[in-house]
């Protein structure tokens, strides 16, 4: 992971972990319904279920919906077909597609996997999946329905694109510019005012080493699908004592029929590569274990779009 320093600043899948934050009815997502025929089929390898190609004679650049407070958007095309917005997540461990997509798309139903909530859905496939100079041969989806979406999104979303995007890619997010670009990682050269962090890869989502209030470290997820600051796990919070003497008040979150309290309240400071924030309003503190995140028991939290909004980050998988 590289940030640039004056500038704007498995066969279980994880479900994207866009929705902390949001409260409301119609957050839930659902399964596709598999057909009674259908067996359960590997979908995560750890290196994305596609085939990566990026075409260096398409320009890198491609377009962003972002309004500053939704999801981000990007519009691929699926076996050639317009189906419409997916949101693009770096904290989902796969690639998800509702069913209507898939049938508008033509992707076969080849199996089934089971979601993090015990749910079994429908594994569909996927000629090509294309997004500016990318394309993916051979992706595998996870069917997910995701009701009301246009109000917990922004927009109307019929996918969610995760790990396999990212997997064999250098990609890099300037969510101010309302652009992410995509290469290879085999020509990709780091600007010079920018310098790498380490990432570490665990169930598929990028974890990088920060710093907070208090001189403590710790790893976190940077989850573009987090549309606030910095949210920290019950593990943190008790481990440092993280709401000893800070005002703040209490909060739900819903993530697939899992309610989770919180309390959100200010933060002195929180770094992130070298540039340290300062003076951040809005924190998530969870108060009792979520079940949204299965990965490392040691990791603290979320870093979310409100602060890498203030930067572009290149993330490169591949290279760590």
């Amino acid at each position: 992971m590289a940030d640039r320093l004056g500038s704007v600043g498995l066969v279980r899948v994880l479900l994207p972990l866009a929705l902390w934050g949001l409260l409301a009815s119609c957050v839930s997502m659902k399964p596709v319904r598999p057909p009674s025929e259908l067996r359960p089929v590997a979908i995560g390898d750890g290196k994305g279920s596609a085939r990566t190609t990026v075409d260096p004679g398409r320009s890198p650049q491609v377009e962003l919906h972002w309004d500053g407070r939704g999801a981000l958007m990007v519009r691929p095309e699926i076996n050639e077909i317009d189906v419409g917005w997916f949101v693009l997540d770096t904290g989902a461990s796969g690639m998800l597609i509702s069913g209507k997509a898939a049938d508008e798309a033509g992707l076969l139903a080849i199996g089934t996997t089971r979601l993090q909530d015990g749910s079994d859905t429908t594994v569909f496939l996927g000629e090509s999946f294309q997004l500016g100079p990318l394309t993916l041969n051979g992706t595998k989806y996870a069917g997910v329905e995701i009701p009301c979406s246009s109000s917990v999104f922004g927009s109307k979303a019929v996918g969610i694109c995760g790990f396999d995007l990212l997997a064999q890619t250098v990609f890099e997010l300037d969510a101010s510019g309302k652009a992410i670009r995509i290469y290879d990682p085999a020509t990709y050269v780091l600007p010079q005012d920018a310098t790498w962090q380490p990432l570490e890869l665990h169930i598929g989502l990028p974890h990088a080493w920060c710093e907070f209030e208090g001189n403590h470290r710790g790893l976190f997820v940077l989850d573009s699908g987090y549309g606030d600051s910095v949210a920290f796990f019950d593990n943190a919070v008790e481990q440092f004592d993280l709401l000893a003497d800070r005002k703040t008040r209490g909060r739900w979150i819903i993530n697939f029929g899992a309610a989770t309290k919180i309390r959100v309240g200010p933060l002195d400071w929180f770094q992130l590569g070298r540039t340290r924030i300062d003076d951040i309003q809005r924190a998530h503190f969870a108060t009792q274990p979520m079940r949204l995140y299965l990965g490392p028991d040691d990791v603290m939290g979320l870093v979310g779009m409100k602060l890498m909004s203030r930067f572009r980050v290149v993330f490169d998988y591949s290279n760590n």
